[in-house]
Parts: structure tokens; C-alpha cells; sequence
């Protein structure tokens, strides 16, 4: 076996182990890991602004999209459930694209990137920000046509209840980064 065989056996194993324990797949552990991995990187290259923007603009752009008037004539009459969701997510990323460029070129210097707590700021701030990507999944997308995630993970998200408390713990978690003295006047 050469080494990668064995890191991705070795990486598998322990999936599997944390599957168990917790009632989760490994492709949900997955799938979670390279989310809030993805945006981890993103938010220590470009800086907690950079994610506050984000968040905001995912607030915004899953207001905006749900209200788009010509879905229906973009979408046809004659289309299965994976084209429609994947035409949904792809409509969505148009306006996220747009949306966060402009929101990014408004929101210069909200928050200082200098200091102790940087790392923290950010985990903190990408923590949420994969819930809150993970809770529209559920809720503005028709995502079960392309992936079920498990049950567990499914008590967590599926409810209109828990997606209110997902909708404000991003508000919540900026709210108290900012009053921890990152936030520059």
C-alpha cells in the first residue's frame, strides 16, 4: 500500500468511528468537514470582514432568490427534482456572487484582524456560517432529492423551529466578536 491508501484507510477509520458515536455518516462528517474547512481558509486568507460580508450576503441572497419572479419560466414544466435543485443552487451562487461583491465593496474595515483571538474569531464565525449554509439547505433548497443527510443530523436542521435558531445564532455570534473588541469604530 503506498501512503496515501493508508491515510485515506486511516481517515475512513476514524470517520467511521465518530459515525458511530455520533449516529452520523461519514459522508455528513464529510461533507461538514470540507464545508466549514473551505470557509476556515477562506476566513483566515481574507479575514473576518470577509466572512462578516459573507454571512450577511447568505441572508440576503436567500430572501432575494426565494422572491425571484421568473423561476418558474427558468425552470420549465418538464424538469426532475435533481435539475431543479441544482438549477435552484446555481440561481442562488448567480445572486451570492453578485450580492457579496457589492456587499464587499460597502463593508470595508468593520472588523480589526490584529490582536489575540484571531483563529478563535474565525472558527467561530465559520462554525456558523456552515450551519447557516447547512440550515438553508434544508429550508431553501429542495435538497433531499440530491442528498439525505442522517437523521441526527436531520433532528438538527429539518425543523422550521430549528431553523429559526439557526437564522439568529450568526446574528448572535457577530454580535458578541464585535463587542469582544474586533470591531473598529
Amino acid at each position: 500500500m503506498d501512503i496515501i491508501d493508508k491515510v485515506s484507510e486511516l481517515f475512513f477509520t476514524g470517520l467511521g468511528r465518530v459515525s458511530v458515536i455520533f449516529a452520523i455518516t461519514p459522508y455528513d462528517i464529510l461533507f461538514f468537514s470540507i464545508l466549514f474547512g473551505g470557509l476556515f481558509g477562506f476566513g483566515l486568507r481574507y479575514g473576518v470582514n470577509k466572512i462578516f460580508t459573507l454571512i450577511v450576503s447568505l441572508y440576503f441572497v436567500a430572501f432575494v432568490s426565494h422572491q425571484f419572479p421568473y423561476t418558474e419560466k427558468l425552470i420549465g414544466s418538464q424538469i426532475g427534482d435533481v435539475k431543479l435543485t441544482a438549477l435552484i443552487i446555481g440561481l442562488f451562487l448567480v445572486f451570492f456572487a453578485v450580492i457579496y461583491i457589492i456587499f464587499s465593496r460597502i463593508m470595508r474595515a468593520t472588523f480589526s484582524l490584529s490582536g489575540r483571538g484571531r483563529w478563535f474569531e474565525v472558527a467561530i464565525l465559520c462554525l456558523v456560517t456552515t450551519t447557516l449554509i447547512v440550515a438553508f439547505l434544508y429550508h431553501v433548497f429542495p435538497l433531499q432529492s440530491m442528498y439525505d443527510f442522517s437523521d441526527s443530523i436531520d433532528s438538527l436542521f429539518a425543523s422550521s423551529e430549528a431553523f429559526f435558531w439557526w437564522l439568529v445564532a450568526p446574528i448572535a455570534v457577530v454580535f458578541f466578536v464585535g463587542k469582544s473588541g474586533g470591531y473598529v469604530e
